[in-house]
C-alpha cells in the first residue's frame, strides 16, 4: 500500500491494515516485489500436480486390462453416451483437467514477476485472473480428489492377477537375492532371469521352474530348500519398509 501520505504513520497504518486481515505485515511496501505472489502461484501448481498425479494413476488401473480400482459410483457419473458399459473415470478427468489450466496460469505468473522500476504496467495486472482462478481450480480438483479417495473401489484380485502375469517372474529380483550367497551376482541374476524368462514363455510357475533348475545346478543343488525359494517368489512377503513407511506417514497427518 501507499504510505507516503500519512508522514511517519505510514508504517503503523500498514501493520494495523495487516493485523487487522490477518496478514503478515510487509518489511517494505513495494509493488514490484511479486514474490509472495510467486510463491503462492507456484504452491498452488505443486498442489494442483499432486492431485494430477493422483488422479492420473487411478485412471491408468481403472482400465479395462488392468482393473486394480474403480472410481466411486454415482447415478449418471461417467456413463459413456455410445456404450452403456462404460464407466468413465470422469472424477479424474475433472483433476487433470483443472490441474491443466493451473500450470498455465502459473506461467503467466512467473512471467510476470519482473516489473518495471516502481511500479509494472500490464505485468501484475496481470497475474490477477490466473491467480484467482487457480485458487478456485485447485480447490475444487481437491474436492474431487476427497470424494474420489473416500469411495475408491479396489479389487484385490485383479492385483494378484496382475501379479501372476509373468508366471511369478516380477519376483526374480529377491530370488536373485537368495542366490547370490550361493552362486555369486552374476550367476544368480542370471539363472533367476532366465527362470523367469522360461516361466512366461511356458506359462509355468517361476517357484517350479527355479526348483527344477537348481536341482541340475551343481553349485546350488541342495544348498537352498524348496521352502525358502518360495517364500521368494511370493510378492505378499516382498513389501520392503512399505509398512514403516505408511505408519510414518500417518503419524506425519496426524501430527
Amino acid at each position: 500500500m501507499r504510505a507516503s501520505g500519512w508522514d511517519a504513520l505510514g508504517l503503523e497504518w500498514m501493520d494495523a491494515l495487516a493485523e487487522k486481515l490477518g496478514l503478515a505485515a510487509p518489511v517494505l511496501p513495494w509493488h514490484t516485489d511479486r514474490y509472495p505472489i510467486h510463491a503462492l502461484g507456484t504452491a498452488l501448481d505443486a498442489v494442483a500436480g499432486a492431485a494430477e498425479k493422483l488422479a492420473l494413476d487411478v485412471s491408468l488401473l481403472t482400465q479395462t486390462e488392468v482393473g486394480e480400482v474403480a472410481e466411486p459410483s454415482a447415478p449418471g457419473m461417467g456413463e459413456s453416451s455410445s456404450m452403456p458399459h462404460k464407466r468413465n473415470p470422469v472424477r479424474s478427468a475433472l483433476i487433470r483437467g483443472a490441474a491443466r489450466q493451473v500450470h498455465g496460469h502459473a506461467s503467466v505468473l512467473l512471467n510476470a514477476a519482473a516489473q518495471p522500476l516502481e511500479r509494472g504496467l500490464g505485468e501484475w495486472h496481470a497475474e490477477w485472473a490466473p491467480l484467482v482462478e487457480s485458487v478456485l481450480l485447485v480447490e475444487g480438483a481437491l474436492e474431487q480428489a476427497a470424494v474420489l479417495l473416500e469411495g475408491l473401489e479396489v479389487y484385490p484380485d485383479n492385483m494378484w492377477r496382475n501379479l501372476a502375469a509373468t508366471g511369478g517372474g516380477i519376483m526374480a529380483e529377491p530370488v536373485a537375492r537368495l542366490l547370490t550367497p550361493v552362486l555369486g551376482a552374476d550367476d544368480a541374476k542370471g539363472l533367476s532371469a532366465s527362470a523367469a524368462e522360461t516361466s512366461r514363455r511356458e506359462a509355468r510357475d517361476y517357484a517350479e521352474v527355479l526348483i527344477e533348475a537348481l536341482a541340475d545346478h551343481p553349485e546350488a543343488n541342495g544348498t537352498i530348500d524348496n521352502d525358502s525359494l518360495r517364500k521368494a517368489c511370493d510378492p505378499a512377503l516382498y513389501l520392503g519398509s512399505s509398512g514403516v513407511q505408511v505408519e510414518r506417514a500417518i503419524k506425519w497427518l496426524e501430527s
